[in-house]
């Protein structure tokens, strides 16, 4: 082991030692605190997220979502990913709406609604480029990822005061693009089901 190392290593196990118990509390406080405003922000306008999809869903739908899900586990490149925030599940017909804080490259933020169409990156396509065209409002981007249309926002550490405002402000525009591009029972004609 490198001299350097060994030192780094020597000061966090120290400081590791002082505060362990405390960092544990303290980041599972802070996972549930940022699941439950997104979870709050999603129940509060889940009629009008169904309505704007066109699909039939329940508060029982929205499910907790955690990546890494584990504390022991690491998600990404050295941990550099993460994501908490919900799920809403409607596989049957062949899509999840997911809506979360995500962490990328270690420090970058944002807001992000996003579908998935599974094992369909064809109507990911389409969707991407309605919402495309149904033009979202600054500061929002509509982007694709495979079989995933995501709307994202960039934040700042010290926007998480307003976290909440952020989410509810979120899934208005999402709400908001879907409803002009006419939900995703539109786009079942392309091959949406499964």
């Amino acid at each position: 082991m490198s001299g350097t190392r060994q030192q780094n290593e020597h000061v966090l196990l120290v400081e590791g030692a002082k505060s362990y118990p405390e960092a544990l509390a303290a980041i599972s406080e802070f996972r549930n605190a940022v699941v439950t405003q997104c979870q709050d922000a999603v129940n509060s306008q889940l009629a009008e997220v169904a309505k704007a999809l066109d699909v039939a869903i329940s508060r029982k739908d929205v499910r907790e979502r955690r990546r890494p899900e584990r504390l022991d586990t690491v998600n990404g490149p050295d941990g550099e990913t993460a994501s908490l925030g919900v799920v809403i599940r409607n596989d049957v017909q062949g899509w999840r709406l997911y809506y979360h804080l995500n962490w990328l490259n270690g420090s970058d933020l944002d807001v992000s609604a996003s579908c998935r169409f599974l094992k369909n990156p064809i109507i990911a396509a389409k969707v991407c480029a309605a919402l495309k065209k149904a033009k979202p409002k600054q500061p929002y981007l509509v982007e694709q990822e495979d079989e995933e249309v995501c709307l994202t926002r960039r934040i700042v550490p010290d926007d998480m005061a307003h976290l909440s405002m952020f989410f509810q402000d979120l899934i208005r525009e999402w709400t908001r693009l879907f409803q002009c591009i006419g939900g995703v029972k539109r786009f079942k004609a392309s091959g949406l089901k499964k």
